[in-house]
């Protein structure tokens, strides 16, 4: 049993010294220059950034009707129009309604004479307290009554107030469903939008994946269709804690613009670069030149016309190149290009 273990040893021992001397005899073919590419190791600067399409809207906006039928009689604005908080808007017909208080006038006094009358008719058993139950339910009842009425004129003159619609908001009336006075309307009908034009801002729509990564006061770049020469600037200003309604996993994301031209109008479209990280004079390579087995990255730095197999850190990754924290020197040549082809050792 010796024999043969000592046996084994001696095998494996003329297998590795087989296999090395192959190695010498025939070594790994050089790569020619055009079957890779090298760049040099260099300081730039990395911008991490997400780009999310959107569209201008506005902050402040609203839709005004009426809370009560009637014939349209005024309206004193037009579309395009400015106006300001609380300008009166359009008026129904007052005429019935005043017609209508005037009688639910009449009624209260006719209600509190009745509620007069039967307090003083019951006077007696007042002021000797002897109150029985009947005669309290026909005080009750005439308290009701009279209650009633109250309610009922109260109603009435709030349909009077409410003939008369105004605007919430400073901005620009830019639509109005029923333009014309005459006819009558119900409550869902003549609707008045108006909106705040200096509340413009850029709305984003932003997955689940990348809004984590947001937070208030980012700056951001936009480009519209409108304006294909210019970028506007703006800032990260509201991050939505909900997704939007029947839009899966996105979020709204509002962008508060720093410059805010005549020409927008609400709808305008376009795209917004958010910066999330950068970084300044850091060494850089390109992501093609990295190696990566589970956690661990290396390049194949050019070393005497060989590659060699180097460890390196790598921090911030941009679409422009990768931060090298560690492995790497300023002015050190790694293979970019056709790493898949690259041995360590090679000759270049």
């Amino acid at each position: 049993m010796k024999f043969l273990k000592n046996k084994k040893i001696v095998i494996i021992l003329l297998l590795v010294f087989i296999g090395a001397g192959v190695a010498w005899a025939f070594p790994k073919p050089s790569i020619s220059e055009g079957e890779i590419k090298t760049v040099k190791v260099e300081r730039g600067d990395l911008f991490s950034i997400i780009s999310v399409s959107g569209q201008i809207d506005a902050q402040e906006k609203a839709q005004v009707r009426f809370q009560t039928s009637g014939q349209l009689v005024w309206v004193g604005v037009a579309e395009g129009e400015r106006v300001r908080k609380w300008q009166a808007l359009a008026s129904l017909n007052k005429r019935e309604l005043e017609k209508k208080l005037e009688k639910e006038l009449n009624d209260f006094m006719t209600q509190k004479w009745t509620f007069d009358q039967t307090h003083d008719d019951y006077q007696e058993e007042k002021d000797n307290a002897v109150i029985t139950k009947e005669i309290e339910r026909i005080l009750d009842k005439a308290q009701f009554s009279l209650s009633n009425q109250v309610i009922a004129v109260e109603l009435v003159d709030l349909a009077i107030k409410y003939a008369t619609i105004y605007s919430p908001i400073d901005g620009i009336v830019t639509e109005i469903d029923s333009p014309l006075p005459g006819v009558n309307i119900t409550p869902a009908q003549a609707t008045f939008t108006i909106v705040n034009p200096d509340s413009l801002a850029f709305y984003l729509k932003v997955n689940e994946i990348e809004v984590v990564n947001l937070i208030e006061g980012q700056e951001v770049d936009i480009r519209l269709d409108a304006f294909p020469n210019r970028v506007f600037a703006g800032q990260v200003a509201k991050i939505g804690f909900t997704p939007l309604s029947g839009q899966g996993t996105y979020y709204q994301v509002i962008v508060a613009l720093e410059e805010k031209d005549p020409a927008f109008r609400v709808g305008m479209g376009g795209d917004g670069e958010i910066l999330i990280e950068s970084k300044n004079g850091v060494l850089t390579v390109p992501e093609s030149a990295l190696v990566k087995r589970s956690d661990q990255y290396w390049v194949f730095q050019i070393v005497d016309g060989r590659a060699l197999k180097k460890p390196v850190i790598i921090g911030l990754t941009t679409d422009e190149g990768v931060e090298v924290v560690e492995g790497l020197t300023e002015g050190e040549i790694v293979v970019s290009s056709g790493v898949s082809k690259v041995s360590d050792g090679q000759k270049i």
